[in-house]
């Protein structure tokens, strides 16, 4: 809990003296290999319609790796995407009112990611997830 609190500027190394917490294990193709139960779901449901080739459940810096043409639909999963609840305002701004907490910061890096702006004109983004 007290790591979503962090103010952005704070969150990442040499900050935050370690960088473990932000890596993602991953599959060989780049799949993720844990992600939210409620992601799991989804992807269970598109797989009833869709190829499995035509779904990817990843994380957001391997995005490269999957967004390009073909795609139409990005989902994101946020927890706490504007980073309004109640820990993380009051410890966030314990460095001021004008910071931005960890939450608020990561979801703008992912629906704001250059490869999305790259494709905007065929795909259509959706986020979900408790805070949504």
């Amino acid at each position: 809990m007290l790591l979503g609190t962090l103010p952005a500027r704070y969150s990442r190394f040499p900050y935050y003296m370690i960088d473990i917490s932000w890596k993602n294990e991953k599959h060989d193709d780049g799949q993720a290999v844990a992600v939210p139960n409620g992601l799991r779901v989804v992807e269970s449901l598109l797989l009833e319609k869709f190829a499995p080739e035509d779904i990817a459940v990843f994380h957001t810096d391997e995005l490269n790796l999957f967004v390009g043409e073909d795609t139409r639909v990005v989902g994101f999963h946020a927890h706490n995407p504007l980073g309004i609840t109640f820990a993380t305002d009051v410890y966030a701004h314990f460095y001021g009112a004008e910071v931005e907490p960890i939450n608020a910061a990561e979801l703008k890096r992912m629906v704001t990611h250059p490869i999305l702006e790259k494709h905007k004109h065929h795909i259509k983004t959706i986020v979900g997830g408790p805070g949504s």
